[in-house]
């Protein structure tokens, strides 16, 4: 019998030992789950869980939605990146919904702690670890696309999205603009109008992007990457896209941190950074953001704090 598929997309919901060591058992039938906990948080769309087996062995299990399809994309960016940046492996996909109504998949599991639990502990970043993240993603935005959009299982993309410069127009007149409130949201719109020049120069060159490249995705151990984590959201866009990211809570970092990482993402790029970068950043993390605002499923608290990075950019 499978098990009830809102009872898994219930995160405060933990699944059992028993469950676990089945849906690992599709894998290899040798392993027997003795611990599994709540691991670290994904996106909205899947659950994650830290199994350990017998012989205390440690593998992620993902849980994603019945219809998501990010569970093959992971893997298949598993197997294309593992070679070239630090990146958990992906070790199997299973989509047949027959134990349980949802897909899921095993991959590795990486020691360390994130980019956000070191910077607040630490206070500052080595250049080794910046330097390391900096040639990653430089690497990563080899892989060149015609134009932007979310990526399907193999990396192509998807056809008949809206253009960048579009972007920001659909999410004010819908559900992020109601949820900014009438004035705000004309102040967005003028911020991103006067900087047209810039959205404009984000419109002509689009890579391969991690989606989601926040401090909290980013494993450090020892002052080095250990790995970038969940690429469920990868899609093609504008390099500065996963920078903005990187970059949102700019005040965990020290001042030199982002001289240093542009040296380091130009000198393996092969798209370079230009001068005006870190504006180009913020006005494309900007307007992430306004998507961001545009899902349904956000907390109160979530739309408060998305709402304050977005008042911040248009104000600075």
């Amino acid at each position: 019998m499978k098990e009830n598929q809102n009872t898994m997309t219930d995160k405060s919901t933990k699944i059992s030992v028993e469950l676990a060591t089945r849906l690992l058992n599709e894998f290899d039938a040798d392993i027997t789950i003795s611990n599994i906990e709540q691991y670290r948080n994904t996106n909205h769309n899947s659950i994650a869980y830290l199994l350990s087996d017998q012989n205390n062995e440690k593998y992620v299990l993902k849980i994603l939605s019945e219809t998501d399809s990010s569970c093959r994309k992971e893997m298949f960016i598993s197997h294309y990146l593992q070679e070239i940046i630090p990146i958990p492996e992906v070790y199997y996909v299973n989509e047949s919904c027959s134990i349980i109504d949802m897909p899921y998949q095993i991959s590795e599991f990486v020691t360390g702690i994130s980019l956000r639990e070191y910077l607040t502990a630490k206070q500052q970043i080595s250049d080794n670890l910046i330097t390391g993240i900096a040639e990653s993603l430089a690497l990563l935005h080899r892989s060149n696309y015609e134009h932007a959009g979310y990526l399907n299982e193999q990396l192509e993309p998807v056809h008949g999205l809206l253009t960048i410069n579009e972007w920001h127009q659909v999410f004010l007149a819908g559900l992020a603009g109601n949820r900014l409130g009438t004035e705000l949201k004309n102040k967005t719109f003028a911020y991103i109008n006067k900087n047209k020049d810039l959205l404009d120069e984000l419109s002509t060159s689009f890579v391969l992007s991690h989606g989601n490249f926040s401090i909290d995705n980013i494993i450090v151990l020892d002052e080095k990457l250990q790995a970038i984590m969940d690429w469920e959201s990868a899609l093609s866009a504008p390099n500065v896209f996963d920078i903005g990211q990187l970059f949102r809570d700019a005040s965990l970092f020290p001042k030199k941190t982002k001289r240093l990482f542009a040296e380091a993402y130009n000198s393996s790029s092969l798209n370079p950074l230009q001068s005006n970068w870190q504006a180009q950043a913020e006005l494309m993390d900007c307007i992430n953001l306004l998507g961001l605002l545009s899902l349904e499923a956000l907390s109160l608290d979530l739309q408060k704090k998305l709402i304050a990075i977005i008042n911040k950019y248009v104000l600075d």
